[in-house]
């Protein structure tokens, strides 16, 4: 099963900021893990709000410590996404974090969100915290969990199943029946892949629901999530490219800008059941 032991958390000054880090701390406790908090200043300006960021860092270090948590910063120049892929592939990282500031229109197109341009590269499970959320428990967490009968969904399953386990948690999975799917489509195939799913979660000791929908993915896992008061959402990503992607858009992107939650995105191609363990480090 998978095991999320290596965090990396990216803060920066925006209020988006400390809600990542709050739900990052929440599951580094709970999953005895390591938490490494990565800053990244603008290329141009290194004494840019120097004094602010410091304050922030110490504050976030002091709260890690303070609950026992393993943790490590680093501060460094240059693009936030580039440094983001570059920190957490070098610690082979099981999980990163960071928070969305639902950039819109103009803003987004011309510069981009981190969160999508750090998905499209991930290979590690991301969770994206939107600034406006709510400060969520993690114990007795309430989590959803969306297949279909694409590749990422085990390993998404297998993620979210993890976190519930070690949050206490509750669990409910979504299968989605694309609309442009009859609903008798490959009924037998779904009917074997919810049932083994469930079977899977009740031996852990979770308690699970499982309900399928038929329509738009997107929409089904908005609706279900909002009606369900979700604490977190998971869900698997293909990985879909160049005219694919423009052309259908990604379930993940398309949840992202919606999402009233915390939303966990689980590439296909991750290691699967892996642990790593680590010493605890020094204060730097």
């Amino acid at each position: 099963m998978t095991t999320i032991k290596r965090i990396v958390c990216a803060v920066d000054l925006t209020k988006a900021s400390r809600a990542a880090f709050d739900r990052a701390l929440g599951l580094a406790r709970a999953s005895k893990g390591r938490l490494y908090i990565v800053h990244a200043m603008p290329a141009n300006e290194r004494s840019w709000r120097a004094t602010e960021r410091l304050a922030l860092l110490t504050d976030l270090q002091d709260r890690a410590e303070r609950d026992g948590v393993s943790v490590r910063v680093v501060e460094q120049q240059g693009d936030p996404a580039d440094l983001i892929v570059q920190h957490a592939n070098a610690i082979k990282a099981d999980l990163v974090v960071l928070g969305s500031n639902r950039k819109r229109g103009w803003e987004r197109f011309s510069e981009g969100s981190v969160g999508d341009r750090v998905l499209r590269r991930a290979a590690w499970a991301l969770l994206i915290v939107p600034w406006d959320v709510p400060a969520r428990k993690w114990v007795g967490a309430e989590i959803m969990c969306a297949i279909d009968l694409t590749k990422a969904s085990r390993p998404a399953f297998d993620t979210a199943l993890s976190i519930a386990r070690t949050s206490a948690g509750k669990l409910y999975v979504l299968q989605c029946v694309p609309a442009t799917k009859s609903f008798s489509w490959r009924s037998t195939v779904r009917l074997h892949l919810l049932t083994q799913l469930r079977e899977r979660a009740e031996r852990a000791g979770v308690p699970v629901r499982v309900v399928e929908q038929h329509g738009d993915p997107a929409s089904l896992i908005v609706l279900h999530a909002n009606s369900k008061g979700a604490d977190l959402v998971v869900l698997g990503s293909n990985r879909r490219r160049g005219w694919q992607r423009f052309k259908e858009g990604s379930v993940g992107e398309k949840v992202l800008r919606r999402a009233a939650w915390a939303l966990l995105i689980v590439p296909w191609d991750i290691p699967s059941g892996k642990q790593i363990e680590g010493k605890t480090r020094p204060r730097p």
